[in-house]
């Protein structure tokens, strides 16, 4: 179980739904970023790095999943600075 000490950061609640809870928390983000990328690699058929190679061709799946991940990447860079941004104004 060592192996796996970063997932499991407090002892004691390991099954309590403080725990879960806390976990869900913790890597929302992950998981619907996750949920995102699959959701667009099946719908366009490609994954990040062809469809960069796919744009060469002007193949419209292609560019379409490049734009939609650019905008994702931008997404997610103002979501984490919007929230280093509210941590800051509460210290």
């Amino acid at each position: 179980m060592e192996q796996f000490r970063f997932l499991y950061p407090y002892e004691k609640q390991i099954y309590s739904s403080l725990f879960i809870l806390a976990f869900i928390y913790r890597y929302t983000h992950l998981v619907i970023g996750s949920l995102l990328l699959g959701i667009g690699r099946g719908l366009s058929g490609f994954c990040p790095g062809p469809a960069l190679v796919g744009l060469e061709s002007a193949y419209l799946p292609a560019e379409a999943l490049v734009i939609t991940m650019i905008f994702g990447m931008e997404a997610y860079e103002w979501w984490a600075e919007s929230q280093a941004n509210k941590k800051a104004s509460l210290s």
